[in-house]
């Protein structure tokens, strides 16, 4: 179901003092979020997942040394395979972990984070990009591991876990990055 917004609504929250402002671009920016994301999946999107796989392959490696990466699957000698389809992808995930960060940042105040403080939020946002396609990368790396891991990380708790985490790095690097 898609929503609306009123145009005066939105007209009303721009003439509405700063916090609306960053209100209203968070808003702004979360819908051009899913139109960007579907735009890339259809234009990019076997290219984007060949990435992440090989990422997932490089990261999990680590930990199960017999995955192999052929273009957007993964596959542990024995048998086990998993095919990265675009909604498990890092981008999705990273969108909406960067759109949580600018929302958690912005709850301190445009005059919170002084202007020599912008490159700690650049690096603090560098951060959330890495952490998110790293546990994302982990997270499909090991679901490639076993049926067994796969319906655990996929479709159980294991799922809500990487997303905990995800959250707490988020929101960690959020109050790094408003702090005085």
């Amino acid at each position: 179901m898609t929503r609306q917004i009123d145009p005066l609504l939105l007209l009303a929250l721009s003439a509405a003092g700063n916090g609306a402002r960053t209100g209203l671009l968070i808003l702004l920016l979360a819908a051009a979020h899913e139109i960007a994301v579907s735009l890339l999946g259809d234009l990019s999107g076997d290219a984007l997942l060949g990435i992440d796989a090989r990422i997932a392959g490089a990261l999990t490696s680590w930990i199960l040394p017999d995955i192999s990466v052929e273009g957007t699957a993964l596959q542990r000698d024995g048998g086990h395979m998993l095919v990265l389809v675009w909604g498990c992808s890092s981008l999705s995930n990273l969108g909406d972990a960067l759109l949580l960060f600018c929302a958690l940042v912005s709850l301190y105040g445009p005059g919170h984070v002084p202007g020599n403080a912008r490159g700690r939020f650049l690096v603090c946002m560098l951060l959330v990009v890495i952490a998110t396609v790293a546990l994302n990368a982990i997270r499909l790396g090991l679901m490639a591991g076993s049926a067994e891991a796969y319906a655990y990380l996929h479709d159980s708790s294991g799922s809500a876990w990487f997303r905990i985490a995800t959250l707490c790095f988020t929101a960690a690097l959020g109050w790094v990055a408003a702090r005085r």
